[in-house]
């Protein structure tokens, strides 16, 4: 329905589309149901966009880890061959 005639407390008619304080447009979605859905894929993307971040940087932290005991693996794997080498030649 596009609009109405409606009689006031009044007595004076007034036309309406609606209830007041509801946007509407002549076809398709209302000016703010989409302004709603453009807000909320904004805070849906900001939130996404977030989370993202923090589970790169997360990663980023798993890796530097990864990388420190790999280095220190590595010194200790040569530790103990310089260790098994030095006991072969003693024996």
């Amino acid at each position: 329905m596009l609009g109405t005639h409606k009689k006031g407390a009044d007595g004076i008619r007034a036309f309406s589309c609606g209830a007041p304080g509801r946007a509407h447009s002549l076809g398709g979605e209302s000016p703010l149901h989409t302004r709603q859905g453009e807000v909320l894929a904004s805070l849906m993307n900001n939130s996404a966009v977030d989370t993202a971040l923090r589970c790169e940087e997360e990663l980023i932290g798993l890796a530097e880890n990864l990388r420190k005991y790999h280095e220190q693996t590595t010194r200790d794997a040569a530790m103990y061959e310089q260790q098994y080498q030095k006991n072969l030649k003693e024996m």
